[in-house]
């Protein structure tokens, strides 16, 4: 009897989609065109059709990449342009009634990245799948040892929340990655009812952080959880009902938030006007962009040539031991477009998109579609890898929730850039970072198979001076 292995086998890929490629490209160029003939609707009608177009291209591009197989890193980011871009686009021209020419360039250039990312990138439905021909099983203990670890991270992150020890966001990440390591692990138990445990880890752990850690600021980070718990979900269940279920909860999702985030604002400023609808934080970072492009024709933008990005990469860095360490984007946008409120804490976004354009103007656009579609094939290949290998150490566990955790934190990228991502998935990862740390040296790997009778090799059994076989 031979002993259980690990073959990969690579999956076939389908030829390019030229026809794909070609009919949104073309759905681009039409929403050109028609802002170019004022006789047709001028901006409204531009920004309209375009915004449309964004939505269904993002919606199509979750959809698409992974297929009914796989829940993507691709997907998730395709699924933020959908909302960013197409739902803000939207809302800003039905509600702001912000219809002008920069605002149709933001969402055209947007989009013709998004399309360009897609054709020369992202053109298979299925990211270079590892697939084990021969299964080999997890390690129990690995397993237990995942709820354990999860259980307690969850739960220090909770116990700190609530006592005030916000610790520059280490609790609310503590409790996040204790959340996603908890639910991996029971969704990669081989139970035969454990679908239903797992189903039931998820809902606890989401209400737990919802009532505990949100407190109405930052509603991506709930959004995000909801994304590591579907990925999570997504080892054991079909991926074709978790996609479903995605899509069926955003209107509801979306509609939730707002009232959460009215209410939460409300609290803050008494005397809010009743025009305050909660979407405001969700259209915003488009807005800004728009008004970035507008900045940069009229010459009235000095260009950072990458500093955002390096301060970004200070972002974890204790303000406290570096005092003048570089600030975010955000406060930099702040204090270009609301100097009033310096000093208060306040932070304003402009999409991914708008930091590439404020550090090296229309270059930077050009720029950001290798970075972006190397950067996320990458993280699609490593979801992939780490969710075919069996967990036999408490390492792989921790390789498998930091994937998790890094594409889950995509609609952050999308819609804050890279100083948002850093600072709340950076935090998550910094948590499973620790944990590695501390307990990542232990593994098990499963007992291999032999013959009845066969004589053991382990070192009890081999004689001195004997060969084993």
């Amino acid at each position: 009897m031979q002993t259980k292995t690990s073959a990969l086998v690579q999956d076939r890929r389908r030829p390019y989609p030229v026809i794909s490629v070609l009919f949104w490209s073309a759905l681009g160029v039409a929403g050109f065109l028609v802002d170019s003939q004022n006789s047709l609707g001028g901006h409204d009608l531009a920004i309209t059709f375009l915004s449309v177009a964004a939505l269904a291209f993002g919606l199509w591009l979750f959809w698409r990449d992974g297929s009914t197989q796989r829940v993507t890193a691709v997907g998730i980011y395709g699924l933020s342009f959908a909302l960013f871009v197409g739902v803000a686009g939207l809302y800003i021209l039905q509600v702001s009634g912000w219809a002008t020419e920069a605002m149709v360039v933001a969402i055209l250039v947007a989009y013709a990245t998004q399309v360009a990312l897609f054709a020369i990138f992202w053109p298979n439905n299925r990211p270079a799948q590892q697939v084990r021909s021969a299964q080999v099983d997890d390690v129990p203990r690995m397993i237990r040892w995942g709820w354990v670890a999860g259980t307690l991270t969850l739960a220090a992150g909770l116990v700190a929340a609530r006592s005030g020890l916000v610790l520059g966001g280490i609790a609310d990440a503590a409790a996040f990655s204790g959340a996603v390591v908890l639910a991996l692990s029971v969704f990669r138990h081989k139970g035969r009812n454990w679908t239903v445990v797992g189903l039931a880890t998820v809902a606890a752990v989401f209400l737990l952080y919802a009532v505990f850690i949100f407190h109405g600021f930052g509603r991506l980070t709930l959004g995000a959880l909801a994304f590591a718990l579907a990925l999570a979900a997504s080892q054991r269940l079909p991926a074709i009902w978790i996609k479903l279920g995605i899509l069926a909860s955003i209107t509801p999702a979306l509609i939730v938030l707002s009232r959460l985030r009215v209410e939460y604002t409300a609290s803050l400023n008494p005397n809010q006007g009743t025009d305050v609808t909660g979407f405001e934080s969700l259209a915003g970072p488009l807005l800004r962009f728009s008004q970035l492009y507008d900045l940069i024709q009229g010459g009235a933008l000095h260009l950072r040539f990458g500093e955002t990005f390096l301060s970004s990469a200070l972002a974890l860095f204790p303000r406290a031991v570096w005092p003048n360490k570089p600030v975010g984007l955000g406060a930099e946008l702040a204090a270009l477009f609301r100097p009033d409120l310096i000093g208060t804490g306040h932070s304003e976004l402009a999409l991914f998109h708008g930091e590439w354009l404020y550090n090296f103007g229309i270059l930077g656009l050009i720029l950001m579609i290798p970075v972006v579609g190397i950067s996320l094939s990458a993280l699609n290949r490593w979801l992939v890898l780490v969710s075919n290998r069996p967990l036999n150490s408490r390492a792989s566990l921790i390789g498998l929730a930091a994937a998790v955790v890094a594409a889950s934190g995509l609609p952050d990228l999308l819609w804050g850039g890279t100083d948002t991502y850093m600072t709340r998935t950076g935090e998550r990862l910094v948590v499973l970072l620790i944990l590695l740390m501390l307990f990542g040296r232990r593994s098990a790997r499963a007992p291999k198979q032999r013959l009845s009778g066969q004589q053991s090799t382990s070192p009890k059994t081999i004689r001195k001076g004997s060969t084993a076989p």
